[in-house]
């Protein structure tokens, strides 16, 4: 038996490490993510094999997912997938769809609610995240320097827009997204509250907050020189939504992010008078190249829909699809917008399922969150709230949420916000709402 646990407890370890790598590699390498991918789902699948035998469990009972609040809509959300390819425009392409994407992410998301079982784990996820960080500020910088990224060799588009290791401005954008307000929420923690976090680093929990405003000063810069309007905004309502959440003592949280967006301004303003200028140009006259397009692309997306409402066209079949439906020459392609690609592929019905996940996510995370007494954990889950309202409300106007990279990420954050309110519960006895 106690070998058994061993290699249970080996294989949980591999799984939890390869989960931090794949935290790492999201932004710089498709390959690299789809290698963690394969080796988190074989250590989990083995795993449950072990436990299966050791345990004599039913198969059931063996292979079923955690328990969370979000087991029926996302249940949901998956048989409106599978009815969806079963009636697909091209069943090759939606199985695809189907159990390399859909079905991958949902699994990814219940081992990470399942292996994120500790607060040391959790805790140390928010260091993690600070590889990731550095690495694409040094990589962002020497595009901007040199015209090109460092990992990938990726020339940066256009005078003015950087996109980093990304392939897009968009995608940089919703990354950032992701991670801002999770950097400016924590750096509303004060130092007395970093030394039950850091330990006997006691130097590092008195700089923690000069850390973060500095890191989130940097990565609102890099936020501006994607030229994505979208994300601006999204970020602002990211912002807001922090302020409600820390309604009582907000000051400081606040005065932070004014003093990020004053010396992004005046470096932007004052330090570079003719680059903003040509900046503001850009902007005006690609803005509104981009909306006219957009809403074309809106126009064909709805088209789809109503030729297939309930269950859409099949997952993963939309660029298939709509050729058939352009309006000019020029358009033809993916929408702009994850919500309406979901309900052309998915249906009304797939996208109310998503929609179902998400307002069960906040609402039931929100009045959690009341009774998780630890400041570290409440404020960290308070950023990955903000950063995922931030990236699904950027996704009206991007798709996001189809991309590897992005939708990778938001389920992985989505099952952080699970697994720090059951961890918190779980030491306290606490019933999860």
């Amino acid at each position: 038996m106690r070998k058994n646990e061993k290699v249970m407890s080996w294989l949980e370890k591999t799984a939890v490490f390869f989960l931090y790598y794949l935290v790492l590699a999201l932004p710089f390498s498709k390959t690299l993510v789809e290698f963690s991918v394969i080796v988190v789902l074989l250590m989990w699948f083995v795993r449950r094999i072990v436990q299966w035998r050791v345990y004599s469990l039913s198969p059931i009972q063996a292979f079923a997912p955690c328990s969370t609040f979000l087991n029926l809509p996302i249940g949901i959300f998956l048989l409106t997938g599978i009815i969806s390819t079963f009636l697909s425009v091209s069943k090759a392409l939606s199985l695809e769809g189907l159990f390399l994407k859909l079905f991958e992410l949902i699994l990814i998301f219940f081992i990470t609610v399942e292996f994120f079982n500790s607060r040391h784990r959790i805790k140390k996820l928010f260091f993690v995240l600070f590889l990731p960080i550095a690495i694409l500020i040094i990589d962002i910088v020497g595009q901007s320097l040199t015209g090109f990224d460092l990992l990938r060799g990726q020339a940066r588009i256009g005078q003015y827009i950087i996109q980093g290791p990304f392939t897009n401005s968009n995608d940089l954008a919703g990354w950032l997204l992701l991670i801002i307000p999770v950097i400016l929420s924590c750096a509303y923690l004060q130092e007395k509250d970093w030394l039950n976090v850091v330990g006997r680093f006691t130097s590092l929990a008195a700089n923690m907050r000069l850390i973060l405003y500095g890191t989130a000063i940097l990565l609102v810069a890099c936020l501006f020189f994607t030229y994505s309007r979208g994300a601006w905004i999204a970020f602002l309502l990211s912002v807001f939504f922090l302020y409600i959440l820390k309604a009582k003592k907000a000051r400081l949280l606040v005065t932070g992010i004014l003093v990020c967006f004053v010396i992004v301004i005046i470096f932007l303003f004052i330090i570079l008078p003719e680059t903003s200028k040509e900046t503001l140009e850009y902007i005006l006259k690609a803005g509104n190249q981009g909306v006219s397009v957009r809403i074309k692309l809106w126009q064909e997306a709805i088209g789809i829909i109503k030729d297939h409402p309930f269950f859409g066209c099949g997952l993963n079949t939309y660029a298939t699809v709509a050729p058939g439906y352009r309006i000019t020459e020029t358009t033809g392609f993916y929408p702009h917008s994850s919500y309406l690609r979901m309900a052309a592929e998915s249906g009304l019905l797939g996208l109310g399922a998503f929609t179902w996940i998400l307002v069960t996510l906040f609402k039931k995370s929100l009045a959690n969150l009341k009774k998780i007494d630890n400041r570290f954990y409440a404020t960290f889950l308070m950023g990955i709230l903000a950063g995922l309202f931030a990236f699904l409300a950027h996704s009206f106007v991007d798709t996001g949420i189809y991309s590897l990279q992005l939708g990778g990420l938001m389920w992985f954050m989505i099952a952080v916000v699970i697994a720090i309110q059951k961890v918190d519960f779980d030491t306290k006895s606490k019933t999860l709402l």
